[in-house]
């Protein structure tokens, strides 16, 4: 999980934001800044859950996927000596591989160290 404070300071906003996370609603002055709106709020919070699944594709989803879930617990299930996904050797190995560095692919890790950058899109 990886929750992230924004904290809007002086924004401000050529029109209305409805956006959930930098919401903005508040007109700044009506004589002279008819136009500039001012965050909601001063500060927002944001969570983040990263989940996985992996699915064969030789198999229907009810049969061939995993819960959707935390890395380790895909990671489990798939390892799981009976192997109910009718996984070959080939695609375990890929799948551990991807699952033991998971972390370094969570939201965490996309927004370390970018500032407001990591805000563009």
């Amino acid at each position: 999980m990886t929750l992230m404070l924004l904290a809007q300071n002086d924004v401000l906003y050529e029109g209305p934001s409805n956006d959930p996370w930098m919401p903005a609603h508040s007109v700044l002055d009506e004589v002279l800044y008819p136009n500039t709106f001012m965050g909601d709020f001063h500060l927002n919070l944001l969570g983040c859950v990263d989940k996985y699944q992996i699915c064969n594709p030789n198999r229907d989803a009810a049969t061939g996927c995993t819960k959707l879930s935390g890395a380790l617990d895909v990671l489990m299930e798939f390892t799981n000596p009976a192997n109910p996904y009718g996984i070959n050797l080939y695609q375990e190995e890929t799948i551990v591989r991807f699952l033991s560095n998971a972390m370094y692919r969570n939201m965490n890790y996309a927004v370390a160290g970018r500032g407001a950058s990591a805000l563009n899109c």
